[in-house]
């Protein structure tokens, strides 16, 4: 599982960046902050590509990629209004069919 937040001042560069980490399959934690689980090969190309869309960024932007087990995301405190579910997001979601 990958964590991803930043901090990009400019308005087109933070759309691409959000809608890049959504495509890979992320789910938005709040604003500027993702989380999820990704196959090593596209966190690779993710990655890859987050790294060139840094490069037209302000110098006082920055972003923020943390490995997270599935143990720590289990472990996280909300405080405030949360819309996600922790189940779904580390691929632990169950279904009963009776």
């Amino acid at each position: 599982m990958i964590l991803i937040c930043y901090d990009i001042g400019a308005n087109s560069l933070r759309a691409k960046v959000s809608r890049r980490i959504l495509e890979a399959g992320l789910e938005r934690m709040n604003r500027s902050v993702y989380l999820g689980q990704i196959r090593e090969t596209d966190l690779h190309h993710l990655t890859k590509w987050l790294r060139q869309a840094m490069t037209q960024a302000a110098s006082t932007d920055s972003l923020l990629m943390l490995p997270v087990t599935t143990h720590q995301v289990w472990q996280m405190e909300v405080l405030g209004h949360s819309d996600w579910d922790v189940p779904t997001i580390t691929g632990q979601q169950h279904t009963l069919i009776l």
